[in-house]
């Protein structure tokens, strides 16, 4: 008699190790929460906002736009101006025509592009036109391959400024955070 009961509680505990094999306690899932909330409790801060991220790649398109206006003045032997509306936050090019007026460029690679909501124009200090904190300027495009130098002031909705500056040489346009005016033949 006492063998069958030795045998029974075996089948019982063979039982109760089977069925706990099929799922995950309580107790594991809280402590994985856990783990994963203090994992992205230290990571979060750490990703970029989406008002940056807006800023940065509208900069990177100011930027790619300004280098092809230099490649294709040169490579077109054609005048090209990058046009700012200082006080609406907008900018386009233009191209001289035969008539020696310029007119809007039609290519979507350079149509009328608008700031985000929390990026403006500070100011834009030309050659031509010296420094402009509203109404229109613009960015002279030369086809011998020389560009006008221009500082490009911009400010954030957060009170940051941001400086984009066109060397004349290269056509190289250098960023930098915060406002800064430094001219070409100090830099070289």
């Amino acid at each position: 008699m006492v063998k069958k009961v030795a045998k029974e509680k075996i089948k019982i505990l063979k039982t109760g190790i089977l069925n706990r094999s099929s799922g995950f306690t309580l107790i594991e899932l809280a402590i994985v929460i856990m783990i994963l909330g203090i994992i992205l409790s230290i990571a979060a801060p750490k990703l970029p906002k989406p008002e940056i991220l807006r800023i940065k790649s509208e900069i990177r398109e100011l930027k790619a736009l300004i280098t092809l206006l230099y490649d294709e003045a040169l490579i077109k032997k054609n005048f090209y101006r990058l046009n700012y509306d200082i006080s609406n936050g907008r900018y386009w090019v233009t191209i001289l025509q035969k008539n020696k007026e310029y007119v809007k460029d039609t290519n979507i690679l350079k149509r009328e592009k608008e700031l985000p909501s929390n990026l403006k124009f500070e100011d834009i200090i030309t050659t031509h036109a010296g420094k402009k904190m509203e109404g229109i300027t613009f960015s002279q495009f030369f086809p011998s391959g020389f560009v006008e130098e221009t500082f490009i002031h911009l400010k954030s909705s957060k009170g940051k400024y941001l400086t984009l500056h066109i060397l004349p040489l290269t056509g190289e346009v250098k960023s930098y955070e915060g406002y800064k005016e430094e001219r070409a033949e100090n830099i070289y």
